[in-house]
């Protein structure tokens, strides 16, 4: 029964090895690059120039079932447009009709203050995101065709709280394709109304299919990336690795998304009838990076089209961070996407109390501390009883080293005699482990939630520790150190974590068994390495909890077991 609470420490501690090793070895500060990209041709072959009148005439033959070969050529007169709102700066080409660029002003690419605006949209490519094609039937490439705007290119300022800027493409035949977006001046929302308008004189059919892109983001790392759906009430993620299986479907949804750790565009399809979600690999062609990209295609169902008649498709977009308040005022349920998997019922309570802290006390490494203190304060009465027993453990040592001396060779009746002595005394060994098993959710809840939580993303603590989502480096040093990643540095706030755990293990005891004690006192060495490369608030967590278990063996010794 002594054994027990070496067993649990030891199987513990493979747990967080062996899991760390298998999940989240590629990258234990996750890819944040979340831009959504296209494969895209040169225009090279492009040299017809666009005529300023209302619309683009290319002459075709749309109208016929078949409806074939409507483009020959295309414009190149590409205007640009600006709209800055209080989020996020966005860029947009006459070319697609589509976001070249989308810059997020609160947000860094890197820690700094010298750092640009994250931006969403990938510039590898040249035809952005957030396009509209026609899937079959036309030969219409609207990701190049060059559209007509009212407005003038350049900067466009709000007047109110919304902003609307018109595309309209039209062939010489009478079809015309109007992509209408409605900016907000205070949200991270964005609508987009596609009109398709059939004045040809012949029925035309056809499907619609609104795309985005992402970079492929590296696997087994810590919390979900990749794409998502959410459905029915129900978040799915679809594994990169199967993708070919379970990336495409049929269903009415209420979004789909690309998701990195801290970012997430979503396609909100507002019309009430399923659509078609194809998520597929793409290749870098044309940039040289040899990169892989996930596109993510929302195709309607088909549909037709009268001659006079016109079919309407509203999307709203969402592209930002994911953080709970924000999601949650944007609406549409997207705050579904902050999911911590198993823990999601401990880690999201614990993300709201560290976000209620902060708001009182504004620095997120205090406000780790305080949460700390007040989770230790809630299972005071377990670790008090955990205390006692350890206390109490202590106190016949010297009785079970002299039984494991005296029946050294005799591993059965030394067992007996050990039992009779915790009878005897009446120490239960249980109950110094019990406590710390029920604590265990609560750690690996509050665990996940600080290593994918966005509030710590470049958020500064004291002194050398300036971002609490990167790994704990004091000094920049030019050469690689063993198990350490880069940045090389000194991690001073792991190495005083592992000093912690090192005097925690001298104050608990260990059975009286010299190998178990030489395999706990191990253990600190064995963790140390394990953190030196996760997040500063993870390894803050941990030290402050240390310290306060400490603090409570301590005084359940010098007061309460005397």
């Amino acid at each position: 029964m002594e054994q027990l609470r070496l067993l649990i420490a030891v199987v513990l501690s493979f747990i967080v090895f062996f899991g760390w090793n298998y999940f989240y070895t590629k990258n234990h500060l996750p890819s944040e690059n979340t831009a959504f990209l296209e494969n895209n041709t040169t225009q090279d072959n492009i040299d017809n120039k666009v005529n300023e009148n209302k619309f683009y005439n290319i002459k075709d033959n749309l109208g016929a079932e078949e409806t074939k070969n409507i483009i020959r050529s295309l414009p190149v007169d590409e205007k640009k447009y600006v709209i800055e709102t209080d989020n996020y700066i966005a860029e947009l080409s006459s070319v697609g009709a589509k976001l070249t660029s989308l810059r997020l002003k609160n947000y860094k690419e890197i820690n700094g203050e010298s750092s640009n605006f994250k931006e969403m949209i990938d510039n590898d490519f040249l035809s952005g995101s957030f396009f509209t094609e026609l899937k079959s039937g036309t030969g219409l490439d609207l990701k190049k065709s060059n559209f007509y705007s009212k407005q003038n290119p350049g900067e466009i300022h709000f007047s109110s709280n919304k902003l609307d800027l018109v595309f309209e493409y039209q062939t010489e035949s009478g079809f015309t394709i109007r992509k209408k977006y409605v900016f907000y001046k205070d949200s991270y929302l964005f609508d987009c109304e596609i009109d398709l308008i059939n004045n040809t004189g012949y029925p035309f059919s056809n499907q619609l299919i609104v795309s985005i892109n992402s970079e492929k983001p590296e696997a087994r790392q810590i919390g979900f990336v990749g794409p998502s759906v959410y459905r029915n009430n129900n978040l799915d993620h679809i594994k990169i690795k199967k993708l070919d299986e379970e990336g495409n479907f049929n269903s009415k949804i209420e979004w789909g998304a690309l998701e990195s750790i801290y970012f997430i565009t979503a396609v909100i399809p507002d019309f009430d009838e399923s659509i078609i979600c194809d998520f597929s690999i793409l290749k870098d062609k044309y940039s040289g990076s040899k990169k892989e990209y996930i596109k993510a295609d929302f195709i309607s169902n088909p549909f037709s089209l009268q001659n006079g008649e016109k079919k309407i498709f509203k999307y709203h977009f969402y592209s930002g961070p994911k953080r709970m308040d924000i999601l949650k005022s944007a609406g549409f349920k997207l705050e579904k996407s902050v999911d911590f998997g198993f823990f999601d019922a401990i880690s999201k309570p614990c993300l709201w109390v560290l976000n209620y802290i902060y708001k009182v006390i504004p620095n997120y490494g205090v406000s780790i501390i305080m949460l700390t203190l007040l989770v230790k304060i809630i299972f005071w009465p377990l670790g008090t009883k955990s205390a006692k027993s350890m206390e109490q453990m202590k106190k016949i040592q010297p009785l079970m080293k002299e039984i494991r001396e005296k029946y050294q060779n005799d591993k059965q009746r030394m067992n007996q005699e050990v039992m009779s002595l915790y009878k005897t005394y009446k120490v239960n060994p249980l109950s110094g482990c019990l406590p710390i098993l029920v604590q265990i959710p609560i750690f690996f809840g509050l665990y996940r939630m600080l290593f994918s939580a966005i509030e710590l993303r470049h958020a500064p603590f004291m002194l050398w520790i300036q971002d609490l989502s990167a790994p704990d480096r004091l000094f920049d040093l030019n050469f690689a150190i063993p198990f350490m990643k880069e940045p090389y540095g000194l991690p001073l706030l792991t190495i005083v974590m592992g000093a912690s755990m090192f005097l925690q293990q001298k104050m608990t005891p260990t059975g009286g068994d010299p190998t178990q004690a030489k395999i706990m006192l191990f253990m600190p060495i064995f963790i140390t390495v394990i953190f030196v490369n996760l997040p500063a608030g993870l390894v803050l967590y941990m030290l402050v909890n240390n310290l306060f278990t400490m603090g409570q063996q301590y005084y359940v010794s010098r007061f309460l077991s005397k």
